[in-house]
């Protein structure tokens, strides 16, 4: 009746569930307690509209978003929760005026989307964007004291698609933000130092040389300002490293992951030809690290740090090292919670790809 769907990874083991399938019955009785419960409202479902005209939570798919309040003859005064997927024509601007109490706002994958007015909202805790065409997000988002989730991620440029989006440096006011997916958009410099309550960033430096960066985040100032995220949980950073800069980024990256103490899921593209290993065995990572994925930092060794004392969690780990011994591999198999492991040793030409169960 309920059935996991999984995205088809290149390998076996980079299979991930996404979503769900579910049968019709199960979404019809879904849609039949939302009804009765007043959970939620599902524009264009003929059953789905409920009886109270009062309604808190809406849900579109596939509509002319314009049409949507004509459509359902529903009061959106009281709105809570707006979430539209794969809509087109969303003349936002016109509607977002009456979402006086509106909490949550999703629009992911959806076309059109016109932002001016979206300071109004001024008890909005999730403003979702993923995978949507926008002209840009507008300096008055800062006014979202509330706003504790932005996910940018996959947002296209409705005008010049070939070029990266960029956030306002109102971000930077948003001091309450737990989570930040800017996807590949350009961060204007300081933003990241001023969100220290920051518990998931996902964040991209790697910006094509054809655009003007001057104002936003290198890869040097990002790893120097991400050691000011003590809160930090989730981060998913893409960032290169600039000619005639690798030394002081790789140090200051060194110094900036020894601050992340409440560190769960870490992420690291970021093209490092031969790390420093004396430098790297001085990471200090707590025993909380699950996920560790750092393919493109070529390690002339096992770090020290990898051992089951020090990361005693370790559910999964993706790592490149230029030699690997039988001690190094003793180490990997003592880690009591690593259920996902690939490993690329270089000197050997040796891949090791190993599941535990």
């Amino acid at each position: 009746m309920i059935q996991a769907v999984q995205s088809e990874g290149r390998y076996s083991f980079m299979v991930r569930v996404y979503g769900c399938r579910i049968h019709d019955v199960v979404l019809d009785l879904l849609r039949l307690k939302s009804k009765e419960e007043n959970f939620v409202t599902i524009s264009g479902y003929n059953e789905g509209t409920s009886s109270s005209n009062r309604v808190q939570r809406l849900a579109c798919q596939n509509r002319i978003l314009e049409q949507t309040h004509q459509d359902t003859q529903i009061d959106l005064n009281h709105l809570r929760t707006f979430i539209a997927s794969s809509c087109d024509a969303i003349a936002m601007g016109l509607t977002l005026g009456s979402f006086k109490l509106l909490r949550v706002l999703a629009l992911e994958y959806c076309n059109d989307v016109n932002l001016e007015h979206v300071e109004n909202l001024l008890h909005l805790r999730y403003l979702g964007l993923n995978g949507t065409k926008t002209c840009k997000l507008p300096e008055g988002v800062g006014a979202l004291k509330l706003l504790q989730t932005l996910d940018f991620d996959l947002v296209f440029n409705k005008e010049k698609e070939d070029a990266p989006d960029k956030l306002p440096s109102s971000l930077g006011l948003l001091t309450d933000l737990i989570c930040l997916r800017a996807g590949l958009a350009m961060v204007p410099n300081g933003v990241i130092k001023k969100l220290t309550s920051l518990e998931e960033l996902h964040m991209s430096t790697t910006y094509d040389d054809k655009h003007n960066k001057a104002g936003y985040y290198t890869s040097r100032q990002f790893v120097e300002d991400l050691g000011n995220q003590c809160e930090l949980r989730v981060l998913m950073a893409d960032f290169g490293v600039g000619e005639g800069e690798e030394e002081c980024t790789e140090f200051d990256l060194v110094k900036s992951l020894s601050n992340l103490k409440k560190i769960q899921h870490l992420k690291l593209d970021c093209w490092i030809e031969m790390a420093d290993q004396s430098l790297w065995n001085t990471v200090v990572l707590p025993q909380s690290l699950r996920y560790l994925v750092a393919e493109d930092i070529r390690f002339p060794a096992l770090p020290s740090w990898i051992n089951s004392s020090a990361l005693p969690n370790l559910t999964r780990l993706n790592l490149k090292v230029g030699n690997m011994d039988e001690q190094g591999l003793k180490i990997l198999g003592g880690l009591p919670e690593l259920r996902h492991l690939r490993l690329a040793v270089m000197s050997k030409r040796l891949k090791v790809n190993y599941s535990c169960r």
